[in-house]
Order: C-alpha cells, then structure tokens, then sequence
C-alpha cells in the first residue's frame, strides 16, 4: 500500500499549518495563513471523505498525478483511503481551534487530535500484527505505514506545544493526578499492543 499524492500533500500541509500557528507571537498574516492551510486540509478530507460516502468522484484524486487502475487498498485511482480522509477533516478543525478554550479549561482541538490518533493506532497495530484487515481493505481501512505513523505524530504536534491547556496540562500537572497519569502511560502504551 502506498501514500497517495493528496494524503502526502496534505501531511506536507498539515505540518505547515502546525509551524505557523505555534503558540509563540507571530505576525497576524503569519496565524492567517495558517489559518486557511488548515481550511485547506480540512476541505481537502472533507470531499474525499464525501467521496468514499456517497461513491460519487469529484476528480480531485488525480489533479497531481495519476495511479494505474488496481492498486493495493484503493478504492479509486490515487484517492486516498477513509481513515486518512476521516482524519484530515479532524486536523484540519484541530489547527483552527487551537488557540479556543472553554471557560473550564477544554481544549477542543486536543480532543479532536485525540481522535485523530485513536483512528490512527488502528492500522498501525495491525502493521504491527500483520493482521491486512486493520489497514489493507479499500473500502473501510487502507492505509499506507507511513501516512499511519504521521498521523499518530502530527496531533502530538497539536496537544505538546500548549503544554498548560487541557490534556498536556493535565499530563504536566505537579499534583498526584498528573503524577499518576503520566504513570500510567507506558501501561497504556504497550497493553493495546
């Protein structure tokens, strides 16, 4: 299974977004641009998400380049998988929402990250197991190893570089839920596998 040309773009744009939306002072044409990456990336899984549900093509899987009919785990020519096209939408919301907090301190876009690397962790123990249908059947779950693993670490890029919100703050907390937290996370990291 390899990446498509439009997952590789918007990962590229994804981490793009995540540099210019730093929590650091930046210029307002700086946070603007970033701002419509992110609309971008969102807009870019949103219609091939639409597309994998409704089964129509808008044609924008093969704009850059085009694949030849049969690949592995492709449902269409050089369109992106559903999990891929799922977790766009989500980064993309996620970068728009960074700065947005509750007035108890929730973190939107931290949860919407959290949900990213929940769809991601699935094809990557399935990799991990060799088990094809966690992440090579085209309809539901393909997904290239690569574009799995910059999923799980593009919303790590959303949650760490506010370290004081929601739950990086909690994880960082001097107090014994945010010692027993970060306690738990070798525990939570291996029982899944």
């Amino acid at each position: 299974i390899v990446m498509k040309t439009n997952t590789a773009l918007g990962l590229l744009l994804t981490g793009v977004a995540l540099l210019t939306l730093r929590p650091e002072p930046t210029p307002v044409a700086v946070k603007l641009a970033g701002w419509s990456i992110a609309l971008v990336v969102l807009a870019l899984g949103a219609a091939t998400f639409s597309q994998h549900l409704a089964g129509w093509d808008l044609g924008i899987d093969e704009w850059l380049m085009t694949e030849p009919l049969g690949s592995p785990a492709t449902t269409s020519p050089n369109r992106m998988g559903p999990p891929a096209a799922l977790s766009f939408p989500l980064l993309g919301a996620a970068l728009l929402l960074l700065d947005v907090r509750s007035k108890r301190g929730f973190a939107p876009a931290q949860a919407l990250a959290i949900g990213v690397l929940l769809i991601a962790i699935v094809p990557v123990l399935g990799y991990i197991f060799e088990t094809l249908y966690l992440y090579g059947i085209a309809q539901y779950t393909g997904i290239a190893l690569p574009t799995a693993l910059l999923f799980m670490l593009l919303p790590i890029g959303v949650i760490l570089p506010r370290p004081t919100v929601g739950v990086a703050g909690r994880l960082l907390a001097d107090d014994s839920s945010g010692m027993l937290l970060r306690r738990l996370i070798p525990a939570a990291l291996v029982l899944p596998i």
